[in-house]
């Protein structure tokens, strides 16, 4: 499915930070601007490929548009999940609500 929005179809391995699944994946997880967020993995995991470089996925550009306003950190430490609301978001591990309590990413 992911595969539809990527801009570069070559040979990402040595780009994929995360080559390991999340430990968090499969975890419903307290979120810091409320409720709670159910982890799939890691985004790049999941798709191969940086979310910067998903050109007209609408998650992504819905990101991008947070990490500009919201100042989030300009990395891959990015986890795909969805809210309460059912739909697909991304978020930066930094806006894990007590991140030090839960399992270690």
């Amino acid at each position: 499915m992911f595969r539809l929005y990527k801009e570069n179809k070559g040979d990402n391995e040595n780009m994929i930070p995360h080559k390991e699944k999340s430990k968090l994946a499969g975890e419903s997880i307290p979120i810091k601007s409320g409720g709670t967020y159910l982890v799939e993995d890691w985004w790049d995991k999941l798709v191969e490929d940086s979310w910067k470089h998903m050109k007209g996925n609408p998650a992504c550009i819905i990101y991008a548009l947070r990490v500009a306003i919201l100042k989030l950190p300009d990395d891959d430490e990015v986890l795909y999940g969805h809210t309460e609301d059912g739909l697909g978001h991304l978020i930066h591990v930094s806006e894990v609500d007590n991140l030090d309590n839960l399992k270690v990413l």
